[in-house]
């Protein structure tokens, strides 16, 4: 993060100078890194939440009470620091800006002295004393009026000079009121919400299964919307872990219902929604994204892909997916015939499976919480 000076300067009679600061996020930086570790529920923890994070405050009243758990507004007395990849952007805003090399603004300033108040002066000088950056900002009028060689005391050879020099880009400008957030947060490990999102539901909660999918999608597709309420209820109070392929199963195939039913703002949906990585303002995901998030939560199985399979036989066949390869061809029924044979020919090699060690994990007993 780097605090650039930023120039507003107003030209009538006189010029009109106002000064501010721009924190701009430094591109080396880029945006936040989620650490893939899982969170461990342990006694005493001190819990931060970046922006963007939607763990429903109820549910996690469970945690505080079960495990002495604390949360702070204070990132630098966090024992653990929870966000997910919308935090960086709830911290920062794309702006275009306009800078320009120091020494050629101080030229300006000279040039300009004869129409810039005393007092004005001074603020630029006080606001310089210490800056130890070699370009500024200013604004998209302020660039025009700063070249502007119809004004008496703007020579052509510095309009040129000026004109050469000045740069346009998008910078990631952190808002004034996370810069102390984002500058703290720097060099910290960030876990994920989703691996505390998996906890908060606890061991008691449901887990969506074929016969529960069937039943939800029922509800879904209800024209009564009490009905599609209570689905939702059920998804986002579920076992999020071990009912993620039907999750996603049904954001795939009713996500556009979701989309306009009012209860997706409540906290709870908005953290199964968050959990599986989906952009609330367009609920509708690809057969691609269901593959991603499993591959991604390393929850893919073979019995999960088959599900998958199963259920879009018909895309896939289309080739509308691209984690599904054809591996074996045939006739068409009338070449079979002709040739009276069963006719297969294999166009990729088989895949050999690497040989891992599974490594059993402890599950943590959390005491359930219904929907509030």
């Amino acid at each position: 993060m780097k605090n650039y000076l930023e120039f507003n300067l107003t030209v009538d009679d006189r010029v009109d100078a106002t000064v501010s600061f721009l924190s701009v996020a430094d591109r080396k930086d880029g945006e936040l890194t989620i650490s893939d570790k899982k969170y461990k529920l342990g006694v005493h923890n001190t819990l931060y939440f970046l922006p963007g994070v939607n763990v429903p405050r109820v549910k996690l009243k469970n945690l505080v009470l079960s495990h002495n758990i604390s949360t702070t507004k204070d990132i630098n007395k966090a024992s653990h620091i929870f966000g997910n990849k919308s935090s960086y952007w709830k911290m920062v805003e794309s702006k275009y800006c306009y800078s320009i090399p120091l020494d050629i603004f101080k030229e300006y300033l000279n040039l300009s002295a004869e129409v810039i108040e005393d007092y004005q002066k001074q603020n630029i000088k006080d606001a310089l004393e210490f800056y130890t950056e070699d370009i500024v900002f200013v604004e998209f009028h302020s660039r025009r009026n700063m070249s502007n060689d119809d004004e008496t005391y703007i020579t052509t050879a510095f309009s040129k000079k000026f004109k050469d020099s000045v740069k346009s880009h998008y910078s990631n400008i952190i808002k004034s009121s996370y810069t102390d957030i984002y500058k703290d947060v720097q060099g910290k490990e960030i876990l994920d919400e989703a691996c505390l999102i998996e906890s908060l539901n606890g061991n008691d909660a449901i887990t969506i299964n074929k016969e529960q999918f069937e039943q939800i999608e029922a509800m879904i597709k209800s024209s009564d919307e009490d009905n599609q309420i209570l689905a939702m209820e059920i998804m986002a109070n579920c076992d999020y872990k071990k009912s993620l392929i039907y999750l996603l199963v049904l954001f795939e195939k009713h996500g556009h219902i979701f989309q306009h039913n009012r209860t997706k703002n409540h906290v709870n949906f908005k953290s199964v929604v968050s959990y599986l990585g989906i952009d609330r303002r367009y609920m509708s995901i690809h057969i691609d994204k269901i593959i991603e998030v499993l591959i991604d939560k390393k929850a893919l199985t073979e019995e999960w892909v088959d599900i998958v399979f199963n259920t879009y036989q018909n895309q896939i066949r289309q080739r509308e997916s691209i984690y599904f390869n054809l591996h074996t061809v045939t006739l068409s029924p009338p070449a079979l015939e002709a040739l009276n044979l069963n006719y297969t020919r294999q166009m990729i090699e088989d895949y050999t499976p690497v040989l891992v060690e599974e490594v059993k994990e402890e599950e943590e007993i959390v005491p359930s919480i219904m929907w509030i």
